[in-house]
């Protein structure tokens, strides 16, 4: 009998341990999630106060927000008064691409047709004339034009010329022609080196311009 008692007494005092070990656990638990609930709780304390705004900011943001969609909306009759005036019949838009169409024969002539254009062609007013004694032709100066003229294109450029037109000091003219070139198969070039005479104010502008025609 007696050693039942000390069997029992011994099963007590290890559910009593058990009990303590159980207790102390379950403590250090809520111990630790209370530390992490109190963590979160601070870092949303944080976030709110950093991301809050009175009354009065709200009202400014609410303001502008407002101001901006005053400013950026339009009625249904401003809308359809931009589609009226900005709509275009098929009829409108039949006669565009007719007037603005081009059949092959029209885009292949276009790519071979004769282009002249000027390559280094250069003017410079060169002041008085001088004599072969040297005493210079009193109100006279020469104007001299060189380079070269390019036909970039695949047919022949006919009756091919430079029309010369040089301004004085003024605004009179001091100097209208052409320089007449021979006929420039397509794809070639040839060289300009002209000298003008011309007397009174100096020169104060010019326009060098190639001209040509596609028939002879």
């Amino acid at each position: 009998m007696m050693q039942k008692k000390v069997i029992g007494g011994n099963v007590a005092i290890v559910l009593a341990i058990m009990c303590i070990v159980f207790v102390g656990g379950l403590g250090a638990t809520i111990a630790s999630y209370t530390s992490v609930i109190n963590s979160k709780d601070k870092t949303h304390q944080d976030y709110v106060s950093t991301h809050s705004h009175s009354d009065t900011e709200f009202s400014s943001l609410d303001a502008s927000y407002q101001g901006y969609r005053g400013a950026h909306s339009h009625t249904d009759s401003e809308y359809n008064t931009y589609v009226a005036n900005h709509n275009v019949a098929n009829s409108e838009y039949d006669a565009y691409v007719a007037n603005h169409h081009h059949t092959d024969a029209e885009f292949d002539s276009a790519l071979t047709a004769p282009r002249l254009a000027a390559v280094n062609l250069t003017a410079e007013d060169n002041g008085p004339v001088t004599q072969d004694l040297g005493s210079p032709l009193f109100g006279t100066s020469t104007f001299h034009v060189y380079g070269y003229v390019l036909n970039a294109g695949a047919n022949a450029a006919y009756n091919p010329k430079i029309h010369v037109v040089a301004i004085q000091l003024g605004g009179g003219t001091a100097i209208d022609t052409y320089i007449t070139l021979s006929t420039m198969h397509g794809e070639s070039w040839t060289t300009i080196d002209s000298t003008f005479v011309y007397s009174g104010d100096s020169l104060i502008s010019w326009t060098l311009t190639p001209q040509w025609t596609t028939t002879p």
